[in-house]
C-alpha cells in the first residue's frame, strides 16, 4: 500500500495512482540521484517494482548499488551521441550537469563540483540490453538541460513507455524550457498534467490512464510526504560528498608528491650527469696532456 511520497514534487504519487494496480511493474529512470530522498521510484521498489537507473554521480551510484540491487543501475550519461561528456558533479544534489551553459551557471553562482569525462549511451542501447521485449510502464527523465539529447536518443515508434515524466524548467528556475524538445514527443503521446517542474505524458494507446491526472495529489490519495530520514539522509550524503573530497585531495597531494620526487630525481640524475661530464674533461685533458709529453720525449 502506498504511504509515502519519497519524491521531490509528488510525482510519485501521481504515477502511483495511474500505476499502482500493476504488480511487478518496470519503470526507466534516467538522472535516477540518490536511491531515497527526493527519488520518484523508491515507493515503487519498495513495493515491489524492479527498473533501471542511470546515474552518473559516483556518490549516488554507490548508494543505487547498495540499495537496489534488484534494479540494473547504470553508471554512464545518457545521449544521442555516443562520445564521453565532460560531467560536473555537484555538491549539492539535484543540479549536476554535462551542459557547458548550466555548469557555468551553476559555478558563477557559487556553487562547487568536481569534472570529469563519462561515457555515454544511448536508451535505445539501454533498452536493447535491459529491457527488450518488455512493458516499460513509465520513464522519468532529469538530466539538467539534456533533456533533448536524452528524448532523441530513443525510438518511440519502436519503445514507447507507457507514461513520461520530463524535467520542463531551466535549472533552478521556474522557466520553462519543454519547447526545446515536446516536438520529439506529442506525436506519440499526450500531455495530461504538469505540477510546474515536470511535464507527464500519456502514450496514445493508454488513454484509459488519463483520467489519473485530472487534478493534483490530495488527501484522497492517503499519502504523506517523507520526511523523517531527510535529515539523516541529507547528513550521509553530505559525509559521503566529504570523503569524496578527501579522497580527491590525497590523491592530489600524492600527485604532488610523486611530480615533486620525479623533480628532485630529475635534478639529481642532471647534477649526477654534469659531475660525470666534468670528469670525463678532466680524463681528456689529462690524455691530452700525457699524450704531448710522450710524444715530446720521443721527439
Amino acid at each position: 500500500m502506498f504511504k509515502n511520497s519519497f519524491a521531490q514534487n509528488f510525482e510519485d504519487v501521481m504515477l502511483w495512482r495511474a500505476l499502482g494496480h500493476l504488480k511487478d511493474g518496470f519503470y526507466i529512470d534516467v538522472g535516477a540521484g540518490d536511491p531515497i530522498l527526493d527519488s520518484v521510484t523508491a515507493i515503487f521498489y519498495d513495493l515491489g517494482w524492479s527498473g533501471i537507473n542511470i546515474e552518473p554521480s559516483i556518490i549516488f551510484y554507490d548508494r543505487l548499488q547498495h540499495l537496489r540491487p534488484r534494479d540494473v543501475n547504470i553508471q554512464l550519461l545518457v545521449s544521442n551521441l555516443e562520445t564521453p561528456l565532460n560531467y560536473w558533479e555537484a555538491d549539492v544534489q539535484g543540479i549536476s550537469s554535462s551542459k557547458k551553459e548550466v555548469i557555468e551557471g551553476h559555478t558563477s553562482s557559487g556553487f562547487s563540483g568536481n569534472s570529469r569525462l563519462v561515457s555515454t549511451t544511448t536508451l535505445a542501447n539501454v533498452v536493447a540490453e535491459f529491457a527488450s521485449g518488455r512493458d516499460i510502464h513509465f520513464l522519468k527523465v532529469d538530466v539538467e538541460g539534456s533533456e533533448r539529447d536524452v528524448i532523441a536518443s530513443i525510438d518511440f515508434s519502436i519503445c514507447r513507455p507507457w507514461i513520461l515524466v520530463i524535467e520542463a524548467t531551466y535549472p533552478l528556475t521556474q522557466t520553462p524550457n519543454f519547447l526545446e524538445w515536446e516536438d520529439l514527443v506529442v506525436p506519440f503521446y499526450d500531455f495530461v498534467y504538469t505540477e510546474g517542474l515536470n511535464r507527464f505524458y500519456v502514450s496514445k494507446e493508454k488513454g484509459d490512464l488519463v483520467e489519473a491526472f485530472q487534478h493534483g495529489p490530495n488527501i484522497f490519495d492517503g499519502f504523506k510526504s517523507f520526511d523523517s530520514e531527510k535529515q539523516s539522509l541529507q547528513a550521509e550524503r553530505d559525509a559521503a560528498v566529504a570523503e569524496r573530497d578527501a579522497a580527491v585531495a590525497e590523491r592530489d597531494a600524492a600527485v604532488a608528491e610523486r611530480d615533486a620526487a620525479a623533480a628532485e630525481r630529475d635534478a639529481a640524475a642532471a647534477e649526477l650527469n654534469s659531475r660525470i661530464n666534468r670528469v670525463i674533461k678532466k680524463v681528456y685533458k689529462i690524455l691530452h696532456f700525457v699524450k704531448y709529453r710522450i710524444n715530446r720525449n720521443r721527439n
